[in-house]
């Protein structure tokens, strides 16, 4: 998921184009949330609810408001990732039932390896994070409840965030895939884990330390190896940056290095057309976006606590002071 080495690239040739900053520092702005990144984060921690809520909480406090995007159907170009997923996803169940016979095979006496199998295990499925139909409908309760907008088409989560930074609805996109920065967010937040402060990406500032535009930026996530397509073997991101700065784009680029100076193998199924043209306008993009909530009519108070005193280990006066905070600061 996102952008091979685009992360150290940044950090080795554009530094200025992250910093820390406070959450407080989006005051008085919206900011759009990539919804499935945290789906796996937080039901990772076992704790898919109570972060959900403390997350909202947390941004609604310092006066940022958040629409959460849910991911719909992914390109058919995307199929090919997808797959490989699926088939690493059944590798660990295949590996999780292998040590589940092998505890039952162990002798009860031979209580070390048994206890050994059993921690195993205990981890392996604690990794293995798998996110249900359930899971999705008690978050949008959970938002419904709290008045926390939220947006679910047709279409994945990042080229909408992506598209709504463009139209300036929101001014940021919370999200760890790299994906958005090629796509047009510019102001990618990464690293948010339930604290004060993020690392801010800053689309702009890149473009301009590294000498590319938009067109050549997109490129060269292409050449480092993107969600659509696959790359070019023992092609690093160190060389391509350098290729483009001589080439231009991935056509002088293959011509040159595959074809002339036979550098580099061109795979066959490299479909970096396909891939540019995804990463610019997120393919088939919905014109307009039900927002969810947009309106908000608060239910009895009641009926919230119970809610999430049923789904999370927060105590009543908790989960009272919160929705206090939240509903004072509802937009």
């Amino acid at each position: 998921m996102g952008i091979k080495d685009l992360n150290k690239f940044i950090k080795t040739f554009s530094p200025k184009g992250i910093k820390q900053v406070p959450i407080s520092h989006y005051t008085g702005k919206t900011l759009a949330v990539d919804t499935s990144i945290f789906m796996y984060k937080f039901k990772y921690s076992n704790k898919l609810i109570d972060s959900f809520f403390q997350q909202y909480y947390h941004f609604k406090k310092e006066g940022v408001e958040l629409i959460y995007v849910f991911d719909g159907k992914p390109p058919e170009e995307k199929e090919y990732v997808l797959n490989t997923r699926k088939n690493a996803r059944e590798k660990q169940v295949n590996k999780i039932e292998e040590i589940k016979k092998k505890i039952d095979q162990t002798d009860d006496n031979n209580f070390d390896e048994k206890k050994k199998l059993k921690k195993q295990l205990a981890e392996m499925e604690r990794r293995y994070i798998n996110i249900t139909q359930e899971d999705i409908d008690n978050v949008k309760s959970l938002f419904d409840k709290i008045g926390a907008k939220y947006i679910h088409q047709e279409s994945e989560a990042d080229p909408i965030c992506c598209d709504m930074f463009k139209k300036n609805i929101v001014q940021g996109c919370i999200s760890n895939d790299m994906d958005f920065l090629p796509t047009g967010a510019g102001i990618l937040i990464r690293n948010y884990n339930l604290g004060n402060m993020v690392d801010e990406y800053n689309l702009n500032v890149i473009l301009e330390e590294t000498g590319m535009d938009l067109n050549k930026f997109i490129d060269f996530c292409i050449l480092c190896g993107c969600d659509y397509t696959c790359k070019i073997p023992r092609l690093g991101f160190i060389t391509a940056f350098k290729s483009l700065q001589q080439f231009n784009n991935i056509e002088t680029i293959i011509e040159e290095l595959c074809v002339k100076q036979e550098k580099f193998k061109l795979p066959q199924h490299f479909n970096y057309k396909v891939a540019r043209k995804l990463l610019k306008d997120g393919g088939k993009i919905i014109e307009t976006y039900e927002i969810h909530n947009n309106t908000f009519t608060k239910e009895e108070t009641t009926d919230i606590v119970k809610f999430i005193l049923d789904k999370t280990k927060y105590s009543e006066i908790q989960i009272i002071n919160r929705l206090k905070i939240i509903f004072n600061n509802i937009k």
